[in-house]
Order: structure tokens, then C-alpha cells, then sequence
């Protein structure tokens, strides 16, 4: 008896392992099938997948604008004084403005009417002009207020405090001349009637002087008509020949003196005098 079961296993092997394949002319073919590994088998239908979030072109537009506002660099006014001559003050910034609104004003916050311009070469800086506008005044407050706004829409507010300054006035001499000596005293007594000059010296040298001998009462008595020189910071007051009236015995006199330096300083100030009152001898 012959057993076929050898044959059998390796016929199921065969058919098992193989596949065909027609071609147009009724050949087949055979492939290897593709293998399952056991990995393969265990990997679930589905799997969790990050995606990446979809590109919104307006939200990235948005996020690259740039939301720098204008930046104040320099302008007229950045010491707090300005010369109050001044017909033109001029802000600079950092980028480009298109659009300003902005005034001067004065410290009760009424409009000064300068105009208010934009550069229109780089359109960095602007420009306040004093056209049909108020002066500045010394040593008076301004203020520059409102905004400007730059190239992207971002705005600056501004508002900028300052005073006009006249510097030569500010740095002028402020003080008055001193009187340092006197050839004669106050209330002095026996003075001679031969004495032709008075001499008064101050501390600087005198651009004016009000000087003049009065006899008697110093507003109602007798102008003596004596003279008045000035040698740097020396008056001097001269009787002259044929013009003043001498000095006479035991007469109560009155000089009345009042002077200036080259900056105005009067001493004594305002409508004040000096008065120098003495008596001749007998």
C-alpha cells in the first residue's frame, strides 16, 4: 500500500505560499505573497495625529505690524528755554508722521495761532510757525500739546512745557554801583567856601549819573549850576567860572545824586536819590 500524505502536505504548502498572475497572452505568473507580520497585525486602525494649525495670511499680516509709536528725538525747546524771538519751533522723530494735531499755547491754555506743519522731504520732522500768531514774551510759560502719529497709524502724545528766555537779559549784570568814598559827608559841618569840586567813587565804572548842588531846601532851594563830569567810576562835581554860583558862608547845602552802570543798574534804584546835606563854616 503506498502513501500519498507527503505529497499531500507539500501540494497544500504550494497553493498556500504562491499566488497568480494572468498576463494578456493567458500565462500566469507566480508572485510571493505579501507576508502579514505579527506587528502589523497588532497596530490599531486608527491613530491620534497632531496637525499643524492652518495659516491665516491676515492674522500673520497683523501680527508683523509694527506698533512702534513715533519717538520724540529732538526739537527747539528740549533745555526748557527758547529765545523769545523764536518765529519757528521745530520737533524731530524717528520715523516718518502723516498726520499731527497739535498747538502751542500759553499758560492760561488759549492758543498762540502758530501753524502747525510736516516736513514734506523726509516727513520726520515737524514744524510750529508763528505766521499771524502771538510773539513769545520773556520769562513767560508755554506749552506744545496734542499728537502725531506715524507711518503705521501709531500715535505719540505730546506735551512739552518750556519757558522764553531772553539770555541776555537772564546773564546781564543785575547789581547796582556802590559809593565807596565821598569828598564830603553827610551832615558834615565847616565846609569851605573855597571848595570848587565834589568827588563821589562807586565800585564800577558809571555810564550816567543825576548829580547837582542844591542851596537850601533839596526840591525848592537854588540850583548852583555846578557841572557834572564822569571818569570811569568817578563822578565828580565841578564849580565853573562864570557859569556856577561859589559857596557862601554858613549856608546849608544839598547835593542830590543818583547813578548807573553800563547795565542800567541805577543806584539808588527807582525814584529814590542820594542826598548829601552839609554847612559852611561861618
Amino acid at each position: 500500500m503506498i502513501k500519498l500524505y507527503p505529497i499531500f502536505l507539500f501540494l497544500v504548502c504550494v497553493i498556500g505560499c504562491v499566488s497568480y498572475s494572468d498576463d494578456d497572452d493567458g500565462i500566469r505568473g507566480v508572485f510571493p505573497s505579501e507576508s502579514v507580520t505579527e506587528t502589523e497585525s497588532q497596530t490599531p486602525a486608527q491613530v491620534p495625529i497632531e496637525l499643524e494649525p492652518a495659516i491665516n495670511n491676515e492674522t500673520v499680516q497683523q501680527d508683523n505690524k509694527d506698533l512702534t509709536a513715533p519717538k520724540l528725538l529732538e526739537s527747539t525747546v528740549d533745555s526748557g528755554r527758547v529765545d523769545p524771538n523764536t518765529d519757528v519751533i521745530n520737533l524731530r522723530f524717528n520715523q516718518k508722521i502723516t498726520e499731527i494735531d497739535i498747538k502751542l499755547v500759553d499758560n492760561s491754555d488759549v492758543s498762540m495761532g502758530w501753524i502747525p506743519s510736516i516736513d514734506t522731504i523726509a516727513g520726520r520732522r515737524v514744524f510750529l510757525t508763528r505766521i499771524n500768531g502771538r510773539r513769545l514774551v520773556s520769562s513767560r510759560t508755554y506749552y506744545i500739546k496734542g499728537f502725531v502719529e506715524g507711518k503705521n497709524g501709531n500715535k505719540t502724545s505730546i506735551d512739552i512745557e518750556f519757558r522764553a528766555v531772553d539770555e541776555d537779559r537772564e546773564n546781564r549784570d543785575r547789581t547796582p554801583p556802590v559809593i565807596l568814598s565821598t569828598s564830603v559827608n553827610h551832615e558834615a559841618r565847616n565846609v569851605s567856601i573855597n571848595t570848587d569840586q565834589f568827588v563821589f567813587t562807586f565800585s564800577e565804572n558809571i555810564d550816567e549819573a543825576e548829580v547837582s548842588l542844591v542851596r537850601g531846601d533839596w526840591q525848592t532851594g537854588t540850583d548852583m549850576r555846578w557841572t557834572r563830569y564822569i571818569d570811569k567810576k568817578k563822578v565828580v562835581l565841578i564849580k565853573e567860572t562864570g557859569k556856577s554860583f561859589s559857596l557862601r558862608k554858613g549856608e546849608s547845602y544839598n547835593i542830590v545824586l543818583k547813578a548807573r552802570d553800563a547795565s542800567g543798574n541805577w543806584t539808588p534804584g527807582g525814584n529814590v536819590v542820594w542826598l548829601y546835606k552839609f554847612t559852611t563854616q561861618n
